[in-house]
Protein backbone atom coordinates (compact mmCIF):
# COMPACT_ATOMS: atom_id res chain seq x y z
CA UNK A 1 0.00 0.00 0.00
CA UNK A 2 1.31 3.47 -0.84
CA UNK A 3 2.14 5.77 2.05
CA UNK A 4 -0.34 8.38 0.79
CA UNK A 5 -3.16 5.80 0.68
CA UNK A 6 -2.33 4.70 4.22
CA UNK A 7 -2.40 8.33 5.34
CA UNK A 8 -5.85 8.84 3.84
CA UNK A 9 -7.18 5.76 5.63
CA UNK A 10 -5.79 7.14 8.90
CA UNK A 11 -7.49 10.46 8.19
CA UNK A 12 -10.79 8.68 7.62
CA UNK A 13 -10.52 6.53 10.78
CA UNK A 14 -9.41 9.52 12.87
CA UNK A 15 -12.35 11.54 11.63
CA UNK A 16 -14.84 8.85 12.62
CA UNK A 17 -13.14 8.36 15.99
CA UNK A 18 -13.30 12.06 16.77
CA UNK A 19 -16.87 12.38 15.52
CA UNK A 20 -19.07 10.63 18.04
CA UNK A 21 -22.09 12.47 16.65
CA UNK A 22 -21.72 12.96 12.93
CA UNK A 23 -23.87 13.34 9.87
CA UNK A 24 -23.29 12.15 6.34
CA UNK A 25 -24.15 13.46 2.89
CA UNK A 26 -23.78 11.96 -0.58
CA UNK A 27 -23.84 13.80 -3.89
CA UNK A 28 -23.23 12.61 -7.41
CA UNK A 29 -22.60 14.45 -10.66
CA UNK A 30 -21.58 13.87 -14.23
CA UNK A 31 -21.53 14.73 -17.89
CA UNK A 32 -22.76 12.88 -20.95
CA UNK A 33 -21.24 15.09 -23.61
CA UNK A 34 -20.59 14.47 -27.31
CA UNK A 35 -17.86 16.42 -29.09
CA UNK A 36 -16.08 16.62 -32.45
CA UNK A 37 -13.94 18.87 -34.64
CA UNK A 38 -15.18 19.86 -38.07
CA UNK A 39 -11.94 18.94 -39.87
CA UNK A 40 -9.52 16.07 -40.15
CA UNK A 41 -5.84 16.65 -39.33
CA UNK A 42 -6.39 18.38 -35.97
CA UNK A 43 -6.64 17.22 -32.37
CA UNK A 44 -7.69 19.10 -29.24
CA UNK A 45 -5.51 18.07 -26.29
CA UNK A 46 -7.41 17.59 -23.02
CA UNK A 47 -4.43 16.43 -20.86
CA UNK A 48 -6.38 13.95 -18.69
CA UNK A 49 -9.07 12.76 -21.13
CA UNK A 50 -9.34 11.45 -24.65
CA UNK A 51 -8.57 14.09 -27.25
CA UNK A 52 -11.21 15.56 -29.56
CA UNK A 53 -10.86 14.91 -33.29
CA UNK A 54 -13.18 14.88 -36.32
CA UNK A 55 -14.95 11.71 -35.16
CA UNK A 56 -17.93 12.22 -32.85
CA UNK A 57 -17.05 10.88 -29.40
CA UNK A 58 -18.51 10.96 -25.90
CA UNK A 59 -15.24 10.27 -24.08
CA UNK A 60 -13.41 13.64 -24.07
CA UNK A 61 -15.93 15.54 -21.90
CA UNK A 62 -18.02 12.78 -20.30
CA UNK A 63 -17.47 11.68 -16.70
CA UNK A 64 -19.24 10.39 -13.60
CA UNK A 65 -18.40 11.37 -10.04
CA UNK A 66 -19.53 11.16 -6.46
CA UNK A 67 -18.80 12.95 -3.21
CA UNK A 68 -19.23 11.69 0.36
CA UNK A 69 -18.98 13.96 3.44
CA UNK A 70 -18.95 12.92 7.10
CA UNK A 71 -19.12 15.84 9.50
CA UNK A 72 -20.02 17.34 12.85
CA UNK A 73 -19.52 20.81 14.36
CA UNK A 74 -15.72 20.59 14.20
CA UNK A 75 -14.67 17.91 11.73
CA UNK A 76 -15.52 17.27 8.12
CA UNK A 77 -14.14 14.40 6.06
CA UNK A 78 -14.67 14.75 2.31
CA UNK A 79 -14.06 12.18 -0.39
CA UNK A 80 -14.67 12.83 -4.09
CA UNK A 81 -13.86 10.49 -6.96
CA UNK A 82 -14.48 10.60 -10.70
CA UNK A 83 -14.37 8.01 -13.45
CA UNK A 84 -13.57 8.97 -17.03
CA UNK A 85 -12.03 7.66 -20.24
CA UNK A 86 -8.47 8.33 -21.35
CA UNK A 87 -6.52 6.69 -24.20
CA UNK A 88 -9.55 4.46 -24.77
CA UNK A 89 -9.40 3.06 -21.23
CA UNK A 90 -11.72 3.74 -18.30
CA UNK A 91 -9.90 5.25 -15.34
CA UNK A 92 -10.78 6.57 -11.89
CA UNK A 93 -9.14 8.88 -9.37
CA UNK A 94 -9.71 10.65 -6.10
CA UNK A 95 -9.76 14.45 -6.43
CA UNK A 96 -10.84 15.11 -2.82
CA UNK A 97 -9.80 12.97 0.15
CA UNK A 98 -9.21 15.14 3.20
CA UNK A 99 -10.24 16.10 6.69
CA UNK A 100 -11.11 19.66 7.70
CA UNK A 101 -11.01 20.91 11.29
CA UNK A 102 -12.66 24.19 12.34
CA UNK A 103 -10.79 25.74 15.28
CA UNK A 104 -13.52 28.38 15.52
CA UNK A 105 -15.85 30.27 13.17
CA UNK A 106 -12.88 32.00 11.52
CA UNK A 107 -9.96 29.53 11.31
CA UNK A 108 -9.89 26.10 9.64
CA UNK A 109 -7.20 23.53 8.84
CA UNK A 110 -7.50 20.99 6.03
CA UNK A 111 -5.12 18.06 5.43
CA UNK A 112 -5.09 15.45 2.66
CA UNK A 113 -5.95 15.57 -1.03
CA UNK A 114 -7.55 18.75 -2.31
CA UNK A 115 -8.80 19.84 -5.70
CA UNK A 116 -6.62 22.62 -7.07
CA UNK A 117 -7.97 26.10 -6.34
CA UNK A 118 -5.66 28.11 -8.58
CA UNK A 119 -8.46 29.45 -10.76
CA UNK A 120 -11.99 30.63 -10.13
CA UNK A 121 -13.60 27.31 -11.04
CA UNK A 122 -10.71 24.93 -10.29
CA UNK A 123 -12.16 23.38 -7.14
CA UNK A 124 -15.45 22.60 -8.93
CA UNK A 125 -13.84 21.80 -12.28
CA UNK A 126 -15.34 18.31 -12.57
CA UNK A 127 -18.88 19.38 -11.61
CA UNK A 128 -19.82 20.76 -15.01
CA UNK A 129 -23.45 21.39 -14.07
CA UNK A 130 -22.31 24.33 -11.91
CA UNK A 131 -20.75 26.09 -14.89
CA UNK A 132 -22.64 27.83 -17.69
CA UNK A 133 -20.38 26.68 -20.53
CA UNK A 134 -20.05 23.10 -21.79
CA UNK A 135 -16.37 23.18 -20.81
CA UNK A 136 -14.04 25.70 -19.18
CA UNK A 137 -11.97 27.75 -21.67
CA UNK A 138 -8.92 25.72 -22.73
CA UNK A 139 -6.74 28.81 -23.13
CA UNK A 140 -6.78 29.39 -19.36
CA UNK A 141 -7.59 26.03 -17.81
CA UNK A 142 -5.34 23.78 -19.97
CA UNK A 143 -2.12 25.77 -19.36
CA UNK A 144 -1.85 24.62 -15.76
CA UNK A 145 -1.71 20.82 -15.48
CA UNK A 146 -2.56 20.77 -11.75
CA UNK A 147 -5.81 18.91 -11.12
CA UNK A 148 -5.37 18.10 -7.42
CA UNK A 149 -2.60 17.94 -4.82
CA UNK A 150 -1.78 16.38 -1.47
CA UNK A 151 -0.95 18.89 1.24
CA UNK A 152 -2.07 21.28 3.95
CA UNK A 153 -4.38 24.30 3.77
CA UNK A 154 -4.96 26.93 6.45
CA UNK A 155 -7.94 29.27 5.95
CA UNK A 156 -9.02 32.42 7.74
CA UNK A 157 -12.45 33.84 6.90
CA UNK A 158 -14.43 36.80 8.20
CA UNK A 159 -16.92 39.50 7.23
CA UNK A 160 -15.86 42.76 5.61
CA UNK A 161 -19.26 44.29 6.34
CA UNK A 162 -22.90 43.20 6.35
CA UNK A 163 -22.81 42.40 2.63
CA UNK A 164 -19.33 41.01 1.90
CA UNK A 165 -17.13 38.31 3.37
CA UNK A 166 -13.63 37.12 2.54
CA UNK A 167 -11.45 34.05 2.95
CA UNK A 168 -7.65 33.90 2.82
CA UNK A 169 -6.10 30.46 2.29
CA UNK A 170 -2.43 29.56 2.69
CA UNK A 171 -0.89 26.38 1.31
CA UNK A 172 2.41 25.96 3.18
CA UNK A 173 3.01 22.51 1.70
CA UNK A 174 1.73 20.60 -1.28
CA UNK A 175 2.79 18.03 -3.87
CA UNK A 176 1.22 16.21 -6.79
CA UNK A 177 2.08 13.50 -9.28
CA UNK A 178 -0.21 12.66 -12.16
CA UNK A 179 -0.24 11.43 -15.74
CA UNK A 180 -1.02 13.85 -18.55
CA UNK A 181 -1.35 13.51 -22.31
CA UNK A 182 1.51 15.56 -23.74
CA UNK A 183 0.28 14.65 -27.23
CA UNK A 184 -2.73 12.75 -28.52
CA UNK A 185 -0.96 9.37 -28.19
CA UNK A 186 1.70 9.88 -25.47
CA UNK A 187 1.02 9.84 -21.73
CA UNK A 188 3.75 11.04 -19.37
CA UNK A 189 4.08 11.52 -15.62
CA UNK A 190 4.47 15.06 -14.30
CA UNK A 191 5.57 15.76 -10.73
CA UNK A 192 4.76 19.00 -8.92
CA UNK A 193 6.39 19.63 -5.56
CA UNK A 194 7.10 22.44 -3.09
CA UNK A 195 3.65 23.85 -3.84
CA UNK A 196 3.15 27.08 -1.87
CA UNK A 197 0.26 29.43 -2.53
CA UNK A 198 -1.93 32.15 -1.13
CA UNK A 199 -5.40 32.91 -2.41
CA UNK A 200 -8.13 35.39 -1.59
CA UNK A 201 -11.86 35.04 -2.20
CA UNK A 202 -14.31 37.91 -1.73
CA UNK A 203 -18.02 37.17 -2.05
CA UNK A 204 -21.43 38.49 -1.14
CA UNK A 205 -24.70 36.62 -0.79
CA UNK A 206 -26.09 38.01 -4.01
CA UNK A 207 -24.07 38.52 -7.17
CA UNK A 208 -20.27 38.87 -6.81
CA UNK A 209 -17.35 36.49 -6.43
CA UNK A 210 -13.74 37.66 -6.76
CA UNK A 211 -10.86 35.20 -6.72
CA UNK A 212 -7.12 35.86 -6.88
CA UNK A 213 -4.16 33.59 -6.19
CA UNK A 214 -0.38 33.45 -6.31
CA UNK A 215 1.37 30.08 -6.46
CA UNK A 216 4.98 28.91 -6.54
CA UNK A 217 5.96 25.33 -7.26
CA UNK A 218 8.64 23.15 -8.78
CA UNK A 219 7.62 21.02 -11.76
CA UNK A 220 9.39 18.07 -13.31
CA UNK A 221 8.73 16.16 -16.53
CA UNK A 222 11.42 13.87 -17.90
CA UNK A 223 13.26 15.35 -20.88
CA UNK A 224 13.12 13.36 -24.10
CA UNK A 225 16.30 11.73 -25.41
CA UNK A 226 16.18 14.04 -28.46
CA UNK A 227 16.08 17.15 -26.25
CA UNK A 228 18.96 15.87 -24.09
CA UNK A 229 21.09 15.19 -27.18
CA UNK A 230 20.52 18.73 -28.48
CA UNK A 231 21.11 20.53 -25.17
CA UNK A 232 24.19 18.48 -24.30
CA UNK A 233 25.62 19.26 -27.71
CA UNK A 234 24.98 23.01 -27.35
CA UNK A 235 26.41 22.93 -23.83
CA UNK A 236 29.70 21.61 -25.22
CA UNK A 237 29.99 24.92 -27.13
CA UNK A 238 29.79 26.90 -23.88
CA UNK A 239 26.07 27.70 -24.07
CA UNK A 240 23.89 27.96 -20.97
CA UNK A 241 21.02 25.58 -21.72
CA UNK A 242 19.39 25.37 -18.28
CA UNK A 243 16.12 26.86 -19.55
CA UNK A 244 15.81 24.18 -22.24
CA UNK A 245 14.66 21.44 -19.89
CA UNK A 246 11.47 20.26 -18.17
CA UNK A 247 13.22 18.69 -15.19
CA UNK A 248 12.97 20.23 -11.70
CA UNK A 249 12.04 23.78 -12.75
CA UNK A 250 10.56 26.68 -10.75
CA UNK A 251 7.13 27.94 -11.82
CA UNK A 252 4.97 30.83 -10.62
CA UNK A 253 1.29 31.40 -11.41
CA UNK A 254 -0.85 34.48 -10.79
CA UNK A 255 -4.61 34.46 -11.36
CA UNK A 256 -7.48 36.91 -11.02
CA UNK A 257 -11.13 36.09 -11.69
CA UNK A 258 -14.63 37.56 -11.36
CA UNK A 259 -18.14 36.10 -11.40
CA UNK A 260 -20.77 38.84 -11.52
CA UNK A 261 -24.50 38.87 -12.13
CA UNK A 262 -26.83 41.82 -12.60
CA UNK A 263 -30.54 41.20 -13.04
CA UNK A 264 -30.58 38.56 -15.82
CA UNK A 265 -27.01 39.19 -17.06
CA UNK A 266 -24.03 37.08 -16.00
CA UNK A 267 -20.34 37.83 -16.51
CA UNK A 268 -17.43 35.43 -15.95
CA UNK A 269 -13.87 36.55 -16.63
CA UNK A 270 -10.37 35.45 -15.62
CA UNK A 271 -6.77 36.28 -16.40
CA UNK A 272 -3.71 34.24 -15.53
CA UNK A 273 0.03 34.72 -15.86
CA UNK A 274 2.23 31.61 -16.02
CA UNK A 275 6.01 31.99 -15.71
CA UNK A 276 8.48 29.11 -15.63
CA UNK A 277 12.18 28.34 -15.87
CA UNK A 278 11.36 25.22 -17.86
CA UNK A 279 11.06 24.45 -21.55
CA UNK A 280 7.48 25.72 -21.58
CA UNK A 281 6.94 29.34 -22.62
CA UNK A 282 5.78 32.06 -20.24
CA UNK A 283 2.13 32.70 -21.01
CA UNK A 284 -0.62 35.25 -20.44
CA UNK A 285 -4.16 33.94 -20.86
CA UNK A 286 -7.66 35.29 -20.31
CA UNK A 287 -11.31 34.79 -21.19
CA UNK A 288 -14.58 36.73 -20.97
CA UNK A 289 -18.03 35.11 -20.99
CA UNK A 290 -21.30 37.06 -21.11
CA UNK A 291 -24.67 35.34 -20.73
CA UNK A 292 -28.34 36.18 -20.24
CA UNK A 293 -30.76 34.16 -18.11
CA UNK A 294 -34.11 33.99 -19.88
CA UNK A 295 -36.42 31.70 -17.96
CA UNK A 296 -34.85 28.23 -18.30
CA UNK A 297 -32.59 29.29 -21.18
CA UNK A 298 -29.13 30.90 -20.93
CA UNK A 299 -27.60 31.91 -24.26
CA UNK A 300 -23.98 33.09 -23.98
CA UNK A 301 -20.94 34.24 -25.92
CA UNK A 302 -17.29 34.00 -24.93
CA UNK A 303 -13.83 35.01 -26.10
CA UNK A 304 -10.61 33.41 -24.86
CA UNK A 305 -6.94 33.92 -25.73
CA UNK A 306 -3.58 32.52 -24.66
CA UNK A 307 -0.36 34.20 -25.77
CA UNK A 308 3.14 32.83 -25.31
CA UNK A 309 6.05 35.23 -24.85
CA UNK A 310 7.84 35.42 -28.21
CA UNK A 311 11.26 35.67 -26.56
CA UNK A 312 10.95 32.01 -25.57
CA UNK A 313 11.35 30.98 -29.22
CA UNK A 314 14.41 33.18 -29.97
CA UNK A 315 17.69 31.24 -29.92
CA UNK A 316 19.83 33.78 -31.80
CA UNK A 317 21.90 34.41 -28.66
CA UNK A 318 23.41 30.92 -28.73
CA UNK A 319 27.03 30.42 -29.68
CA UNK A 320 27.03 28.46 -32.96
CA UNK A 321 30.47 28.86 -34.59
CA UNK A 322 30.30 25.91 -36.98
CA UNK A 323 27.93 23.74 -39.00
CA UNK A 324 27.47 21.18 -36.21
CA UNK A 325 26.41 23.78 -33.65
CA UNK A 326 24.17 25.48 -36.23
CA UNK A 327 22.48 22.13 -36.85
CA UNK A 328 21.94 21.68 -33.10
CA UNK A 329 20.39 25.17 -32.93
CA UNK A 330 18.07 24.26 -35.82
CA UNK A 331 16.98 21.15 -33.89
CA UNK A 332 16.34 23.22 -30.76
CA UNK A 333 14.26 25.71 -32.80
CA UNK A 334 12.15 22.78 -34.02
CA UNK A 335 11.58 21.49 -30.48
CA UNK A 336 10.71 24.98 -29.23
CA UNK A 337 8.28 25.48 -32.10
CA UNK A 338 6.28 22.50 -30.89
CA UNK A 339 5.94 23.97 -27.38
CA UNK A 340 3.76 26.81 -28.68
CA UNK A 341 0.12 26.83 -27.57
CA UNK A 342 -0.91 30.40 -28.40
CA UNK A 343 -4.49 30.39 -29.64
CA UNK A 344 -7.82 32.17 -29.44
CA UNK A 345 -11.38 30.88 -29.29
CA UNK A 346 -14.70 32.54 -30.03
CA UNK A 347 -17.63 30.68 -28.51
CA UNK A 348 -21.40 30.69 -28.88
CA UNK A 349 -23.48 28.50 -26.59
CA UNK A 350 -26.86 27.76 -25.05
CA UNK A 351 -27.82 26.17 -21.74
CA UNK A 352 -31.29 24.84 -20.94
CA UNK A 353 -32.19 23.93 -17.35
CA UNK A 354 -34.59 20.99 -17.55
CA UNK A 355 -35.09 21.05 -13.80
CA UNK A 356 -32.87 21.70 -10.75
CA UNK A 357 -29.85 19.44 -11.10
CA UNK A 358 -30.17 18.66 -14.83
CA UNK A 359 -29.23 20.85 -17.80
CA UNK A 360 -28.67 20.44 -21.52
CA UNK A 361 -25.74 22.44 -22.90
CA UNK A 362 -24.42 22.99 -26.39
CA UNK A 363 -21.52 25.11 -27.66
CA UNK A 364 -19.67 25.99 -30.87
CA UNK A 365 -16.03 27.11 -30.61
CA UNK A 366 -14.08 28.71 -33.46
CA UNK A 367 -10.37 28.17 -32.75
CA UNK A 368 -7.41 29.84 -34.47
CA UNK A 369 -3.72 29.53 -33.59
CA UNK A 370 -0.64 31.75 -33.66
CA UNK A 371 2.76 30.30 -34.56
CA UNK A 372 6.24 31.55 -33.66
CA UNK A 373 9.47 30.68 -35.44
CA UNK A 374 9.62 27.85 -37.95
CA UNK A 375 9.94 24.09 -38.09
CA UNK A 376 12.00 22.00 -40.49
CA UNK A 377 10.45 19.50 -42.86
CA UNK A 378 12.50 16.69 -41.32
CA UNK A 379 11.05 17.34 -37.82
CA UNK A 380 7.52 17.52 -39.20
CA UNK A 381 8.11 14.19 -40.90
CA UNK A 382 9.65 12.50 -37.83
CA UNK A 383 7.20 13.90 -35.26
CA UNK A 384 4.10 13.74 -37.43
CA UNK A 385 3.13 17.24 -36.26
CA UNK A 386 3.02 20.71 -37.73
CA UNK A 387 2.00 21.93 -34.28
CA UNK A 388 1.30 20.55 -30.82
CA UNK A 389 -0.12 22.63 -27.96
CA UNK A 390 -3.78 22.71 -26.99
CA UNK A 391 -4.91 22.45 -30.62
CA UNK A 392 -2.55 20.07 -32.41
CA UNK A 393 -2.13 20.00 -36.18
CA UNK A 394 -0.80 16.92 -37.94
CA UNK A 395 1.75 16.95 -40.76
CA UNK A 396 0.35 18.05 -44.11
CA UNK A 397 -2.57 19.98 -42.59
CA UNK A 398 -3.08 23.64 -43.49
CA UNK A 399 -3.15 26.20 -40.69
CA UNK A 400 -6.76 27.38 -40.67
CA UNK A 401 -9.69 27.94 -38.32
CA UNK A 402 -11.20 24.86 -36.67
CA UNK A 403 -14.67 24.46 -35.16
CA UNK A 404 -15.24 22.39 -32.01
CA UNK A 405 -18.83 21.24 -31.37
CA UNK A 406 -20.07 20.01 -27.97
CA UNK A 407 -23.56 19.01 -26.86
CA UNK A 408 -24.79 16.98 -23.94
CA UNK A 409 -26.33 16.60 -20.52
CA UNK A 410 -24.85 17.81 -17.21
CA UNK A 411 -26.26 16.81 -13.84
CA UNK A 412 -25.55 17.20 -10.12
CA UNK A 413 -27.59 15.95 -7.16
Amino acid sequence: MKKSSFLYILIFISTLACSSNYETSFNYFGNVMASKLNKNGFTSNNYNYDNVDNDTSFSPYSKLGGQVSIYNDKYKFTSQAITYRNHHEYKAKFTWLNVNYDFNENIALRVGRMQSNLLLNSDSLHIDYIHTMTHTPNEVYRIIALDHYDGVELTYKDFINDDYNYAVTLVPYGKAKQNINTTFDIEESIELKNINSIRLNITNDDNIEIHTSYTKLKSSLEDSSALKTVTNGLKSYGNNVDEYSYEDKDTTIFTLGLNYSYENYILNTEISRYETKSMNPDTTAYYVMLGYNWDKFTPYIAYAKSKNDKEHFDTTGLNTPDATSASLQRSLDDILYLTNYSQRTQSLGLRYNIKPGIAIKTQIDRITTTNYGSISDSTVSSSGYERRGILGRFAGTDNEAVYLYTIGLSFAF
